[in-house]
């Protein structure tokens, strides 16, 4: 039996033993305009909660959602049981580095930079119709990209959008602004707590 069909015959394996375990297999960023293509739904929303329950084998988990700016679609309710999981974008020079970068250890959840789903806070989220057999209507597209922090300063209600990927655009540019506010403001409080009233 070839490596080939011995990885397929223990992936057959796994999904019939464990068939909410779904795989944690996803593609790259596959650029802008695919991504919105692949997409059912497009909108800026808020987390309302997470549902209690263990997540699955890709580091996905079910929160419930509120949509607030729908971009692509149109979602029946205004509330929707999801599943998400953050998949940050690599750019394609990073992955083909060599050697490739030493993964960093954590030693705790990461905190901030649009990588924790917590109660209140909003991102946009590009989703496909979900195939589980439970109560959650969508997912995440599988791929890189597939959700991003939105701004604490965004009103979304003044967001315009005559063009998708436009309003996509603005919006990942305003998050990656007020973070480098942010990082600004850390930095200097760093450079405080090291110098300032040090004698």
């Amino acid at each position: 039996m070839s490596v080939t069909q011995r990885a397929v015959a223990v992936v057959a394996l796994i999904m019939a033993l464990c068939p909410k375990a779904y795989a944690p297999i996803f593609g790259g960023y596959p650029g802008l305009r695919s991504l919105i293509q692949q997409s059912e739904i497009i909108a800026a929303a808020t987390v309302v909660e997470r549902l209690p329950g263990p997540g699955d084998i890709g580091g996905s988990s079910q929160y419930k959602i509120e949509f607030t700016k729908v971009l692509k679609g149109s979602p029946p309710q205004k509330q929707a049981i999801v599943w998400l999981r953050y998949l940050a974008i690599i750019p394609e020079a990073e992955v083909l580095r060599s050697p490739p970068a030493t993964p960093t250890t954590y030693f705790a959840p990461a905190e901030g930079h649009g990588s924790s789903f917590d109660r209140g806070s909003r991102y946009v989220l590009f989703l496909v119709k979900s195939e589980r057999d439970d109560n959650s209507s969508y997912e995440n597209v599988n791929c890189m990209g597939s959700s991003f922090a939105i701004s604490p300063l965004r009103d979304l209600a003044s967001l315009k959008v005559e063009s998708v990927p436009d309003a996509l655009i603005l919006l990942f540019r305003e998050y990656v602004d007020f973070e480098r506010t942010e990082l600004k403001e850390l930095e200097e409080q760093l450079n405080a707590f090291i110098h300032e009233g040090y004698k």
